[in-house]
Formats: C-alpha cells, structure tokens, sequence
C-alpha cells in the first residue's frame, strides 16, 4: 500500500513538473521507493505463505511482472498519444489510488491470519508451517554470517552479468553488424523468454539444490557470453538472446527464493533487503564495466571472457551452498 501511495503521488508530481531536476527528483524518490518497496513486498508475501511450492510461486508472480512489463509500454503509448502526457500522468495515478484499497482488501500477510496452518490448506498448498525454521536473525548477525554472504555475492555476480548483458543487447547487436531494426525483435525475445525462464525454473527451484541451481545458471550464460563474442549470425544472435533471458528470468527470482530458503519467513524481508543493496552495488558496476571495456578495446569480447572467467567461479563457489533445496535450511542467528 505504501508502494502504491508513493507511485501515486510521484505520477502527480510528474504531471505538474516543470524542470528536469523535479522529474529526476520524483523518480529517484517516489518511484524508485515505490518499485524497491512493492518487489520486497511482493516477495515476502509468497515467502510467508509458500515454503515447498515457493520457486513456482514466486516464478508465478514475477511472470505476472513481466507481463505486465509488455502490456503496459503500448498501453501507455496510446493513452499518452489520445490524451497527451499530463492526463496520462493523471490517469495512472488513478489507477494506483484505486489499487491501495483493493491491496488493504485482499492480501493476507500470514496464513495463521486466517487460522490456517500447511496441512489445512486447501489443495496441498504449502503455507507455511509455524516451526519452518529459526526466525532469530538480525542485521549484525546477517552481515557477519558468511552464508549470507556466499548468497549475497553469488546472486549479486549472476543479477549483475545478465543486466550488463540486457543493456547492452543494441549494441552487441550493431557489433554484429545486426541492422537497428532487426536487433529491436532481439528486445522482444530477451522479455518473452524471460517469462518462460521465470516459470520453467521457478518449479525447478522447488526440487533442485541450491547448489544444482547455481552451477545450471552459470553453465547456461557461459553460452551466450560465447555467442555474443565476434560477429554471430542472426540466428546465433537470436540463440543467445534466448539462452539469456531464460537464465535471466530465474536469477531475477534466486535472491527472493535463497534468502527464504536460508534466512526463514521471519527474517525474509530483512535478509533480501539487505541482499537487494548489494544487488545494486554489482548491477550499477557490472553494467558499466562493461560499456567501459568496450571504450577501452574497441570490443565486448574482451568483457565477455571476463564474464565467462567469473561465472566459473561462480560454479564452483556454488559447493559453499546449501545441498537443499527446501525452506528448513536456515540456521539459528548465532551460527556463521
């Protein structure tokens, strides 16, 4: 609800701007809060309520993101051409005004809120059990724990090297010698199977280890760090694009799903909150490290081995991790 209220105003707010700095204000504050706080939001609810079934559940709802991430670009393309960009402004904050009530209405923080407990859900749903795991953790604990860490940094180094590799997708393209508009249907592909990825290995999440998990994602982006390289052709290109949104769609859901796995309902929020902060640090560098090798060498092919370097690394650091792949694996506060 505070996401909403904060996304409402900052709509206003960019209705009435006038100057550049205002709009940097407003998405830098309003909507850049909103969104941070709406996707831990979303993501401590699934954890709250889904402990066997909670790769899918989340896979399920980042889809729902992600589809929401296609239908709205051309929606808001038509309303801004029949009513021009205040009114646009307008209206969508209408639109999250009237979603702040129907979230107060609708969402349910804990089954035990509605007396429910895992064996009495409906369908074999997996709410979550009261005894699921130890729930002692607090932030001094979390940043000397060197499982919070091995997590963090894994999801950090994977979340980092598919967002440098989703904003520079153009001009990899163009070093390819792929015309403008023929890279554009490469953005199209990148989202779609994006969706796939959050689906087909949200439910993989469920019933492979962590360990599995991590050496899979890194196995499966060393092929298009390879692709890219050179001069592909289009359908090489295409290959590649594919490969990535794929592995990129699950590892946008790793961070949720192994701070729930390893920190427990209780401390959910705290842990990937604090893991979303690093996330930024290694997403903000990684992206442009990238752009920047490609000043210095005239080409991404020098950055992309160094992409193919570190998620070896990141293959055989995945033996630091849990060798399960449910929700009982955190451990009391007090252990490192």
């Amino acid at each position: 609800m505070a996401a909403m209220a904060a996304v409402t105003v900052g709509y206003v707010g960019l209705a009435h701007a006038s100057q550049l700095w205002q709009v940097a204000l407003l998405y830098g504050l309003l909507f850049g809060t909103g969104v941070l706080t709406a996707s831990l939001a979303a993501n401590a609810l699934v954890a709250n309520w889904f402990v066997r079934r909670r790769g899918l559940a989340m896979g399920i709802a980042t889809a729902g993101i992600a589809a929401g991430g296609v239908i709205l670009p051309p929606t808001g393309t038509l309303l801004l051409e029949r009513f021009g960009f205040v009114d646009t402004c307008l209206m969508l904050a209408g639109v999250a005004l009237c979603l702040i009530p129907l979230i107060g209405w609708l969402v349910i923080d804990y089954p035990e809120m509605k007396g429910m407990r895992m064996e009495d859900t409906a369908l074999g749903s997996t709410a979550v059990a009261t005894q699921e795991v130890s729930e002692e953790w607090t932030l001094a604990t979390l940043l000397k724990s060197s499982r919070f860490w091995c997590v963090a940094l894994i999801a950090a180094v994977l979340s980092g090297l598919t967002n440098a590799l989703y904003a520079n997708l153009m001009p990899l393209a163009q070093q390819a010698g792929i015309p403008r508009q023929a890279a554009s249907y490469l953005v199209s592909t990148i989202n779609l199977s994006g969706i796939v990825g959050t689906l087909v290995l949200g439910k993989l999440f469920d019933s492979l280890s962590q360990r599995t998990i991590v050496r899979l994602l890194g196995v499966v982006l060393i092929v298009p760090c390879l692709l890219f390289m050179g001069r592909p052709s289009y359908g090489l290109l295409l290959l590649a694009v594919a490969t990535t949104g794929a592995a990129g769609g699950a590892i946008l859901l790793l961070p949720a799903v192994m701070a729930g796995s390893n920190f427990g309902r209780g401390s959910f929020a705290l842990a990937y909150g604090v893991i979303s902060t690093v996330l930024v640090v290694f997403i903000t560098s990684m992206i442009s490290l990238f752009a920047y090798a490609y000043d210095v060498f005239g080409t991404y092919d020098v950055a992309l081995k160094g992409f193919v370097a570190l998620l070896v690394v990141v293959f055989f650091s995945a033996n630091l991790l849990s060798s399960r792949s449910d929700g009982t694996t955190a451990v009391p506060a007090g252990e490192k």
